[in-house]
Order: C-alpha cells, then structure tokens, then sequence
C-alpha cells in the first residue's frame, strides 16, 4: 500500500475524531439549560399599611440601636460584637469555607510538579552514575464545565456562609438588646413591688398601733402581716429573675457573670423612639441575610448539579514534561541531553450501573429542596415583618386604655387608704384595691417592655444588624 493511503487513513480518523468530540460538546450544551424557578415576589407593600407607596431603596438598619439613642445599649451592642464566642465561631467557619474556595479554584489551573534524582549503576570495579530532572505538567480540560461548576457551588458556599455570620449576627444583636430591655423592665417591676410593699409596711404598721388600742382586731393585723411577707416573697423572686438576666446579658457581651460590670449601673428607663413604620418598603426584606444565604444555597445546589451532569461526559487531560539527563551533576545543565512529551488523553465512563445518573438525580432533588427552602424564608420573613407591625400597631392602640387603667388603679387605692382610716371600709376593701394598683402598673411595665421588645423584634424581621462587605471595608 502507497505511503498516501496510510495518510489519507490516519487524517480521517483524525477528523473522525474531532467530529465525535464536536457531537459530545454540543449535546453536552444542549443538557446544560438554564436552571428556572418561580420565585416567590415580594410584595411592594406590607398589608397592615395598603397607603404605602412602594419605593425601590431599602431602609439602612444597619445600626438599628443608634434610633433607641440609649449609650448603654450601644456599649452592650459593642461589646456583642467584639466578644461574643458564636460570632467568633461563624467567622471561623467562613474563613474554612473560604479557603475551601480556593482549592476549588485550583482545580481551574495546570498542576505543574518537579523532579529530580542521581543515581549510579554498574558491575564490579565499574559504575556510572546519572542525574536528572524534569518538570512534568498535567490539566483537565474543563470542556463541559466539572471544575468551573465545582468553582461556581465553592463561590456561592462562601457567600453562604458569610451570610450565615450576618445571620448569627443580627440575632444577637437582637437577644441583647431585647435583654437589655427586660432587664429595664424588670428593674421597673422590682421598684413597683418595693413601693407597694412600702406601702403595706405602713399599713401593717397602722394596724399594730389600732390593735394595741383596741380600734382594731388581730384578723386584720394578720391579713396585713401575710400581705406584707407575699410582697417581701415576690421581691426575692424578682430579684431572682433581675440576676438572671444580668447574668445572660453579660454572656452575650462575651464576659462571665462576675467580671460583667456595665450591667450592674442604674439602668434608667429608655425613651421609645420616634419610628416611621410607612417608611420601610417591603423590599428591605431582600436584605435578611438568612434569605440571601437561602439563596446562595440555591446557587450552589445549582452549580452542583451542572458539576454531576458533567461528570457524564468524557474527560480530557493534557500532560506534558521536559527532562534533562547527564551522567555528571555538573554538566545537567549545561551539555544534558533534553526528554520532552506531550500527551493528550481522553476517558469516559462506559458503565457504573447508574452511579453518575444517580448522583445526578440526588443534585437534582438537592437543588429542588434548596429552592423550597428559599421560598419558604420569603414567606416566613413576610410573616414575621408582617406579626411585629401589627403587634407595634396594636401596642399603640393599647396606651390609652392602660394609661387609663393606671391612673383610675391609683386613685381608687389612694381613696380606699383614706376611707380606711377614717373608719369608713374593712381593710379588705383595701387589700383589693392596692392589688388592682399593682396589677395595673405591672401590666404597664410590661406594656412598655413589650414595645421595646417589638421594635427591636422589627427591626431584626427587616435584617438589621449588618453590613455587606462594601460598607464594611469603608
């Protein structure tokens, strides 16, 4: 046979050849379509305000505290941030997914080793001796997109878990505010609970000085006495609780109980602050971190079901090493003879009893799960938002009636006192009345407590808290 027939041969292959990878290609584009889900929208309004005009700027809360203009929370706010272990731990966690990143990247690039030996060889009496070294170069061709897909799901994993640091974060920032709050609240309580027993002291005493006269009889005196020792008994527990909650705010500020002493000033009562609730459009939800670490999961479940469907298709590898070799150290490079090789390699998985495919549905439902999820922290954000604006509201609404509640408490118990000493009713119509003051202000403690409480429950529902990195790095 002619030389030109095996020529003509081996360039059909050849052509053979590129025509098969062509057909692998585009059937390969053909499986990577683009991934589609119907989201759900957020609303441009929240439905307790349907007046709201919707605008397309979110709300900065990135620093919600400062609105309370209450120096002591902003230092416990501080101090969260700066101490708090479960901070520490979830940037710890992103600097390992960070890294992961990078390995990820590295998989984009040749891997280029070196290599270097001597040796010598021989019989008796005689020996020869060789040096040589190489570099040697191997990379997988990314041709339907396995390593920049694994690069994509390592880069959306790092979002993710930045995300999840804003996400710890805000939470709590959230607890120690709200702490701060119910410590307020309690301290409030414990005042109310020393006044009105105070006030029995008196009272009790009152009665010991009738009794001893004869105006009054000893059933009094020992209703007054067992009155008096309930109230003393209320003020250890609220004194309980109060320690309590000094002891949790001061872990949440990264210090122990003992050494904690911010939380042992005279805490005064904090003004509520003037706060547009109109203001707020509802695309501020778009800046929870937990929805956008939801949907950087998306992302990177996405990603990682384009890196198992490419994993169904052939692999190219492209290696190549230059060497030199001399039977003398000094000549290797200088007068060394030079070995160079390249090799392209080509392999494709013909049978593994469904093992590729079924990995490929495993991501397949994986990036199913993690779109649900998104959903789903849409409308649980929604919901929140939705719950703290009507609690807000409703609050409001409350101030009349339990402002009312109070001072109508107050004056009946001022009146009964008198009455009372004028001989006019039993003590226990008074008893009945200084109850009904205590309960009124208790419950208007509380009602101030839980306005706070609810602000700063918005205020987390918004996704404040943060800053992304652009603000952070100015």
């Amino acid at each position: 046979m002619s030389k030109s027939y095996f020529f003509t041969k081996k360039k059909h292959a050849i052509n053979t050849f590129i025509l098969c990878f062509y057909v692998l290609l585009i059937t390969a584009c053909a499986n990577f379509k683009q991934n589609e889900h119907a989201v759900t929208n957020i609303p441009e309004k929240f439905s307790i305000y349907p007046d709201i005009s919707g605008t397309n700027t979110s709300q900065d809360l990135s620093e919600w505290w400062l609105n309370f203009n209450d120096p002591t929370l902003s230092k416990l706010i501080v101090d969260t941030l700066k101490n708090n272990p479960n901070l520490k731990d979830a940037q710890a966690n992103l600097n390992a997914v960070i890294a992961q990143e990078k390995v990820s990247r590295s998989a984009l690039w040749p891997t280029i080793t070196s290599s270097a030996s001597a040796g010598s060889s021989g019989t008796s009496g005689q020996s020869q001796d060789s040096y040589n070294a190489g570099l040697q170069v191997s990379w997988l061709a990314d041709l339907f997109g396995q390593n920049s897909s694994a690069y994509e799901a390592a880069q959306a994993d790092r979002k993710a878990a930045l995300n999840n640091l804003y996400v710890v974060q805000t939470a709590l920032l959230a607890e120690t505010a709200q702490t701060y709050f119910n410590l307020q609240g309690q301290l409030v309580q414990l005042k109310i609970a020393q006044d009105t027993r105070d006030s029995q002291k008196n009272t009790c005493q009152l009665i010991e000085w009738q009794v001893k006269v004869g105006v009054k009889n000893t059933l009094e005196l020992e209703q007054a006495k067992t009155v008096l020792a309930q109230s003393e008994s209320s003020i250890v527990q609220l004194q309980t609780t109060l320690e309590n909650t000094r002891h949790h705010l001061a872990v949440l500020t990264g210090h122990t109980p003992e050494e904690e002493k911010i939380t042992r000033v005279a805490v005064t009562p904090t003004d509520f602050p003037a706060f547009k609730l109109k203001s707020i459009p509802a695309e501020t939800l778009r800046q929870r971190p937990d929805i956008r670490m939801a949907e950087n999961n998306l992302q990177a479940a996405i990603a990682r079901k384009n890196e198992s469907r490419a994993q169904l298709f052939p692999s190219l590898t492209l290696s190549g090493n230059i060497g030199l070799d001399s039977g003398k150290l000094l000549d290797l490079f200088s007068g060394a003879t030079i070995s160079k090789g390249i090799l392209a390699s080509l392999s494709a998985t013909l049978f593994d009893a469904g093992r590729l495919r079924q990995q490929l549905a495993i991501s397949s439902a994986q990036e199913e799960q993690a779109f649900y999820t998104y959903q789903s922290k849409i409308l649980s954000a929604l919901e929140e938002v939705e719950n703290s604006l009507v609690t807000i509201v409703k609050l409001q609404e409350q101030e009349k009636h339990i402002q009312n509640e109070v001072k109508s408490a107050h004056l009946a118990a001022q009146l009964a006192q008198v009455q009372y000493r004028s001989g006019l009713i039993d003590y226990q119509t008074v008893l009945e009345t200084q109850r009904s003051q205590l309960s009124a202000e208790n419950v208007n403690s509380q009602w101030q407590t839980n306005k706070f409480l609810a602000l700063v429950t918005l205020y987390q529902a918004l996704g404040g808290g943060w800053k992304n990195e652009e603000d952070r790095k100015q």
